[in-house]
């Protein structure tokens, strides 16, 4: 018999076996070989990143592994109807069957061409960040058609063929479907569901199928590549749907008391039982130099801005009017963010408080809405005029709520700006933002005030106005051009600022909420979290503050040169204030990947996994060491702390009329 002839044999022999359940099989396959490609496409497009992973070749299995899984549950519901209806009802269902597996074909493939933009920008596969940044339409939508909108319109092109050809050829296996007797559809339908609910499961095995089980690297990278973009996305859907998990279910637990007696120990918080009964970190903060008028306090985050923008930071000298700056003040040459985004630095600059398990930061969580510590509400009680000044819409992350909720007094934001000099499509530029914090400050007079503001040029689409200043590269909308355009803008408001009364009087914290790209061959890259810090005004010292530190130890470092004596939970350290030998110590948070740092060595909490210890070596993990029961015990205390004290109301200020209340 000819070759062709046996093929068609061969088919038929494979249709006959199969019977009604041929279009559910002909997906499975698909889905499997177009998840699988897409994986050695990705694998070959990261290799760089990749180089260095032991056993890659177990890329391939673990994920086959977790396609499995998703496939398994996409295809069971179809695979029932197909048994248990009679022909004539399976006709009536075809269209409804077919724009399922059809609806699916089209959602893989996008996720799948979704995925390296993904990994590029965050080091991880979709995730929540695609939901929460689709509340945002407008500002993202922009962002993302002018930063890959070729790449954009291939996509839709590409899902849109891959929908038609799917939605042809399904419905025509659909339209002729094997007739099988009652006895045959009996003795299948046990064994198929046996093997998808096996499938979906991944064996016998007690534990829900989650993303670790694809783990196989400590290269991050590697291991969300052994996922789909598909699986990653429902699989954080799930968790939204089922409520937030506290991280005591993802790292180990502690005892809730050890918890805090750790904390409260590594931030040099005196034990205080009367103070501390019902707000565990609650402390006096002492003013480093009393003065009748406490001075203002501006907190200026900068988008983006890594350490490697710097050159006083052995960065790039993209920079210069902040290195300008850092030579009129204190740098900080070792601050690590807490986070990669936004939010998660404003929860550490506005709030001290560390990295939560959730994707969402405090910002967007339901119990941190009302009563939740921040400076604000802090400085309102000493009788500080409190703002928050913002180009961009405020409600963006839930800024505006939280924070009008939570001792700001007021918001400035896009809609405050008349006639901006320059309008992107975040917002307005960074000079109309600090034109109009220079303005607003001048109209506060004597009254002292605490201000944040949050800049927002240096964001892609990387959108500025032309100014008096050196572009380092062409095209114009790039990284480093929009670095240089927030310095400028930076510099050119203390210039203003300096011919003002209130500068004499005001203390200038400047911080970057995260770097501008994250992403590295480590569980978590922790050399990738290192950003731009600096400290100026009245009773700041010059120079260079080059120990390890976190974030969440900017704003007690600030507090303290302000003149007053405060009371408040933040477990962030005064690092002017530290005693000598006191080792320094950051926490950063990378998708579900928590880690600890402390001098040279790093402890990384993954879900469902024991901690790892590495050495640092340079800015990168290391060789992996044996874990020290005490640096593990320190870091999981950390990593619990902030699910702790947020669930149980525990991080805020006491009652104005209770003890540690009032103002001092």
């Amino acid at each position: 018999m000819p070759r062709g002839g046996g093929v068609l044999q061969s088919m038929k022999h494979i249709r006959r076996l199969l019977g009604p359940l041929l279009p559910v099989a002909v997906f499975f396959v698909g889905g499997l070989v177009l998840l699988g490609a897409s994986r050695i496409l990705l694998a070959l497009y990261f290799h760089q990143e990749l180089a260095q992973v032991q056993d890659l070749w177990r890329l391939l299995p673990n994920g086959l592994r977790m396609d499995v899984v998703l496939l398994s549950a996409i295809v069971l519901p179809p695979s029932l109807l197909l048994l248990l209806l009679p022909p004539r009802g399976v006709a009536r269902l075809a269209p409804l069957l077919n724009a399922y597996l059809t609806l699916w074909a089209a959602l893989l493939l996008f996720m799948e061409l979704a995925s390296a933009p993904f990994l590029e920008e965050y080091g991880s596969r979709p995730n929540q960040l695609f939901f929460q940044y689709f509340t945002h339409p407008r500002e993202v939508l922009s962002t993302v058609w002018q930063t890959h909108g070729g790449a954009l319109l291939l996509s839709l092109g590409l899902v849109s063929l891959a929908a038609w050809l799917s939605w042809r050829w399904q419905g025509a296996l659909l339209a002729r479907l094997p007739a099988r007797p009652w006895r045959w559809r009996i003795v299948v339908l046990p064994v198929v569901l046996a093997l998808l609910l096996l499938g979906g499961r991944s064996g016998l095995g007690r534990a829900t199928p989650n993303p670790a089980m694809a783990a196989f690297s400590s290269n991050h990278l590697a291991n969300q590549l052994a996922l789909s973009g598909a699986y990653s996305l429902a699989f954080s859907a799930y968790r939204s749907w089922k409520g937030s998990i506290r991280s005591e279910q993802l790292y180990g637990r502690l005892p809730v008391d050890e918890v805090y007696a750790r904390v409260r120990r590594v931030a040099g918080i005196a034990d205080d039982p009367a103070l501390q009964a019902e707000i565990p970190t609650l402390h006096h903060q002492r003013a480093a130099e009393p003065r009748a008028r406490p001075l203002n306090l501006v907190i200026i985050v900068m988008e983006s801005m890594g350490a490697d923008f710097l050159a006083s930071l052995g960065g790039a000298p993209l920079t210069p009017e902040l290195d300008r700056l850092a030579a009129q003040g204190l740098l900080f040459s070792q601050v690590y963010s807490t986070g990669i985004r936004t939010s998660r630095g404003l929860e550490a600059l506005i709030s001290g408080f560390p990295p939560t398990t959730h994707y969402s930061s405090i910002l967007k969580l339901d119990l941190s809405q009302h009563g939740f510590f921040t400076i604000g509400e802090l400085l309102r009680r000493q009788g500080y005029r409190t703002s928050f000044i913002y180009g961009g819409e405020s409600h963006f992350d839930n800024m505006r709520g939280f924070l009008l909720g939570n001792g700001f007094e007021r918001v400035i934001d896009q809609a405050d700006f008349r006639r901006p000099r320059f309008r992107s499509s975040w917002g307005v530029s960074d000079e109309d933002v600090l034109d109009k914090a220079n303005a607003y400050f001048r109209s506060l007079g004597d009254t002292p005030f605490l201000s944040v503001v949050l800049t927002l040029s240096n964001h892609a689409p990387y959108e500025f106005p032309d100014g008096d200043f050196a572009l380092p590269e062409q095209p114009h909308a790039s990284g480093h051009n929009s670095a240089r355009y927030a310095s400028y803008a930076l510099g050119r408001f203390f210039r203003q600022a300096r011919r003002e009364a209130y500068f004499e009087h005001t203390v200038f914290l400047l911080a970057a909420d995260h770097p501008m790209h994250v992403r590295g061959n480590g569980l978590v890259p922790v050399g990738q979290y290192r950003i731009a810090a600096l400290l100026l005004g009245p009773g700041v010292p010059r120079g260079r503050y080059d120990r390890l530190a976190s974030q969440i130890d900017l704003l007690p470092t600030a507090l303290g040169r302000l003149g007053l004596d405060t009371t408040h939970p933040m477990i962030g350290r005064d690092l002017l204030a530290l005693p000598a030998g006191v080792p320094g110590r950051a926490m950063m948070q990378y998708d579900d990947n928590q880690a600890y740092r402390r001098g040279d060595q790093v402890v990384i909490f993954t879900p469902h996994r024991p901690p790892r210890q590495f050495r640092m070596a340079g800015e990168a993990l290391g060789e992996e060491v044996t874990p020290d029961p005490e640096l593990v015990a320190d870091g999981l205390a950390h990593v619990l702390f902030p699910s702790y004290s947020y669930y149980q109301r525990r991080y805020r200020l006491p009652e104005e009329n209770q003890p540690g209340g009032q103002p001092n």
